[in-house]
């Protein structure tokens, strides 16, 4: 993991332990854990490429380019962990706020 990835998520546990300390700041403890979220998906989503588990041969044919070519390259690459977030956000959203004491 680089320098930016370990700041990263010191700054999103940061956010965790803060909407913890005040529970006004719940939103906050929400988007960090989002983030996580993202990172660790990312982070498989990035493992299983690099190991060629996951290929994105099927991309490139449905595309009918040589290879993947700007967005379509940013979307392949960051969709994954993109879509997760946003639907772990939408539910962590979804569920009753509960203050913590």
């Amino acid at each position: 993991m680089s320098f930016s990835g370990i700041i990263i998520l010191a700054l999103c546990f940061g956010a965790i332990a803060v909407s913890r300390r005040w529970p006004s700041l719940w939103i906050v403890g929400v988007l960090g854990r989002t983030a996580v979220v993202m990172l660790m998906v990312l982070a498989a989503w990035f493992g299983g490429l690099m190991t060629g588990v996951i290929t994105l041969d099927w991309l490139v044919h449905w595309l009918g380019t040589p290879k993947l070519q700007p967005p379509w390259d940013r979307i392949a690459l960051l969709g994954p962990s993109v879509i997760a977030g946003a639907a772990y956000f939408l539910y962590e959203l979804s569920q009753p706020h509960k203050p913590i004491r």
